[in-house]
């Protein structure tokens, strides 16, 4: 019997564009438990919510069979995209550096903790509960900050 934890993550990432503010969360499942990981960043943009989300929850997690489900196209197929970005030192096939590779860098490090990582993109917006409810978060995160911390 195969005792590796088999883990769902529902990730999700937001950002205010007139202010630059931005929100994230991720949601976990596990044999009906589940876990919900959620903040905020300044000075952001949505793309690098959308990593952010997938980074904290890869971090609560380790040695699992991960199920990833998101829907943004920017971080499942970037995901695919890692291990050529590394082979050309962090650089696209035109050789122009890799956006957010800070981030890349950091989610390439928690996936390598995990037994394994199978991608699924869902529309968002489209009435999938989990991906319903992480958006609803990471939204919310990103109106919440207040003034002083802009």
């Amino acid at each position: 019997m195969n005792d590796t934890p088999k883990v769902v993550i529902y990730t999700d990432g937001a950002e205010k564009k007139s202010k630059h503010k931005g929100g994230y969360a991720a949601l976990l499942t596990h044999n009906g438990d589940w876990a919900l990981v959620h903040g905020t960043a300044t000075d952001t943009t949505n793309n690098r919510m959308e990593l952010q989300a997938t980074i904290e929850a890869l971090k609560l997690v380790e040695g699992a069979d991960v199920t990833l489900v998101g829907d943004s196209k920017y971080v499942l197929d970037g995901i695919e995209r890692l291990p050529s970005w590394q082979q050309r030192n962090w650089t696209t096939v035109k050789g122009e550096p890799i956006c957010n590779q800070d981030l890349w860098r950091e989610l390439q490090t928690q996936m390598k903790k995990q037994a394994m990582i199978n991608t699924v993109w869902v529309k968002g917006h489209n009435d999938h509960p989990e991906n319903e409810l992480v958006d609803y978060f990471a939204r919310k995160n990103a109106d919440t900050l207040k003034p002083s911390e802009r």
